[in-house]
């Protein structure tokens, strides 16, 4: 198998990891309180008037308005509201797996990597926060790239992935 056949195996078999405990709970968990009700609410209000977000008093309160944006761009997609907040959550929290596997496997080794992954694929704070509509996974997607970012940056001198 040539190297990039392995490469695609890997990603398939992380990501694959990562989303089946995800996948299993998806049907069952909910949307019942907190932040992930009035972000849901917050992102339909956007997209029946959609315009740039330059402050909190614009329709974000005190939520970040890009997560909002993502969360009606998938409602748009997928006309549903209440599934919108969910899948987003759903697809980055599954994505989230890639950039760690890729930071564990630079700093330690592959049999680390692999062992990051199973305890992060079923870590179940990190699951409730992959099958609802509240932010925890976007933005833990964006530490793990960073991080990864960086540790390669550090490792390679590529200075440009930190752009």
């Amino acid at each position: 198998m040539d190297a990039a056949a392995m490469s695609r195996r890997t990603t398939l078999l992380v990501l694959a990891l990562a989303a089946l405990p995800r996948l299993i709970v998806f049907p069952f968990a909910e949307n019942v309180a907190g932040d992930a009700v009035v972000r849901s609410w917050l992102a339909h209000a956007w997209l029946e008037h959609p315009h740039l977000i330059g402050a909190s008093s614009q329709g974000c309160l005190q939520y970040g308005p890009l997560h909002l944006m993502l969360v009606a761009f998938v409602e748009w997609l997928t006309g549903s509201e209440h599934l919108a907040g969910r899948l987003l959550s759903l697809i980055v929290g599954t994505l989230s797996a890639w950039p760690l596997f890729a930071l564990a496997r630079r700093v330690f080794s592959d049999r680390a990597a692999w062992w990051s992954v199973v305890v992060f694929s079923l870590w179940p704070l990190h699951i409730q926060a992959s099958t609802t509509a509240a932010s925890e996974s976007l933005s833990g997607l964006f530490v793990l790239v960073a991080v990864a970012a960086i540790a390669r940056a550090l490792d390679t001198g590529e200075r440009e992935v930190l752009f």
